[in-house]
């Protein structure tokens, strides 16, 4: 069975964790374990932008982490060098990524549950990337881009037909 890593970096709610992980599992029927990284990533800070950058954080868990797939999971403010935020980022088919709950707050009115739901759609999002599944067209796949909360909020926590089959498949080769 297939084992992810969830990295928790810094200071993160691991109650949501938690029970997103043991959503997942559930869901791809495949194991993840939870490590934990006490140090915030002060090494990926942009003081011009005030803000984390995502792909920094992927290089720092590339080359300090052993296990073949690494979510790491935090609650910093994350952008890359062209876009002004992301929620999350991955590489495709590759060994890292990261999520971050920060802006998955924005427009919540203080609902944990709307939070949870977006961390967990973000969370399937990203792992789906790091299993080799790109963007989805159609709207409801968890796949599907997500520039803004309101997009994440209208999307599926599921995955379409044709990307579960592909994920099946990418899990299928790794045994």
């Amino acid at each position: 069975m297939e084992e992810i890593e969830i990295l928790i970096i810094g200071d993160v709610d691991l109650e949501m964790v938690e029970r997103a992980v043991k959503k997942m599992e559930n869901l791809l029927k495949i194991k993840a374990r939870i490590d934990f990284c006490k140090e915030n990533p002060d090494y990926a800070y942009n003081k011009g932008r005030g803000q984390y950058i995502s792909g920094e954080i992927i290089k720092r868990i590339n080359s300090e982490r052993d296990s073949q797939k690494v979510l790491g999971i935090v609650d910093l403010d994350l952008c890359t060098p062209v876009l002004t935020y992301v929620f999350g980022e991955a590489q495709l088919d590759g060994k890292a990524g990261v999520v971050s709950l920060y802006r998955l707050r924005e427009g919540s009115y203080g609902e944990p549950e709307i939070v949870f739901e977006r961390f967990y759609k973000e969370l399937l999002h990203e792992l789906g990337h790091l299993f080799g599944l790109t963007h989805c067209s159609l709207k409801n796949c968890v796949m599907n881009f997500s520039a803004n909360v309101k997009q994440i909020d209208l999307k599926g926590e599921q995955f379409c037909e044709a990307c579960l089959d592909k994920l099946k498949s990418k899990l299928r080769e790794r045994k």
